[in-house]
């Protein structure tokens, strides 16, 4: 069979739609965690709250509260970063997907330029482009939904730490 069958040119996007449904299901999974960690912590730090509001809060119940928090919370941010470095290695994945199948602007090829590299788009149609800031609020600094996952656990570690000095 030659480099470029049919056959193999079946199989690749029969590849590419497989590792487009993993990321799909990554995103999915990702979102269900933050939500269950999110509402864990909420429900803690909602408990703690509760238990400095009554006449003689108690000192041991409260650090209890804190470290079941940390901990969540660390399992959270350990838990977030294997479901990153896993999304990492699908969009790599599919970007050389794209490659092969000569798509040398591929969805995930153009999107990560645009999002990670702050590259201008132009319009196929009317030819006009879009221009986006380039400086440190811009498309450039690369915002990731990654580094807004590891602030919130490490702000609820920061606030349970305090909690526990009360």
């Amino acid at each position: 069979m030659s480099e470029n069958s049919p056959l193999d040119e079946q199989l690749t996007r029969d590849e590419y739609r497989i590792l487009v449904d993993l990321v799909k299901h990554q995103h999915q999974r990702r979102q269900d965690f933050n939500r269950t960690f999110l509402t864990a912590n909420t429900i803690i730090f909602g408990a703690s709250a509760v238990m400095l509001q009554s006449e003689s809060p108690l000192n041991s119940v409260l650090k209890l509260l804190g470290g079941l928090g940390i901990l969540i919370s660390l399992v959270w941010l350990l838990i977030s970063e294997r479901i990153t470095l896993e999304a990492d290695l699908r969009f790599f994945q599919l970007r050389g997907l794209e490659k092969r199948m000569g798509r040398e602007e591929g969805i995930y090829t153009s999107g990560n330029r645009f999002f990670f590299q702050g590259n201008d788009l132009q319009s196929p149609e009317s030819g006009e482009k879009l221009v986006f800031p380039s400086g440190i609020m811009g498309w450039k600094y690369r915002f990731r939904v990654a580094k807004v996952v590891r602030v919130l656990p490490l702000s609820f570690i920061i606030l349970y730490l305090a909690l526990m000095t009360l």
